[in-house]
């Protein structure tokens, strides 16, 4: 058997489905740093960018990441 296990100090996070999209709801308005995605073959320590949450309206952000 084999598990990963990710503690997080907030309620925002998420799992990608098959198709790696992913929704995170009821993120509060303003710059969200660092966003981090995090995949245990290609980014184990995480890749950060930063998004802006407006008043309303959905973020979208894109991550690409590579196994090597």
């Amino acid at each position: 058997m084999f598990a990963w296990v990710t503690v997080v100090d907030h309620p925002y996070f998420a799992v990608t489905g098959k198709d790696g999209a992913f929704k995170i709801s009821n993120v509060p308005p303003g710059k969200v740093t660092p966003f981090r995605a995090l995949h245990r073959k290609a980014a184990p320590s995480g890749v950060d960018k930063e998004i802006e949450v407006k008043e309303g309206g959905p973020a979208k952000v894109d991550f690409t990441l590579e196994v090597k």
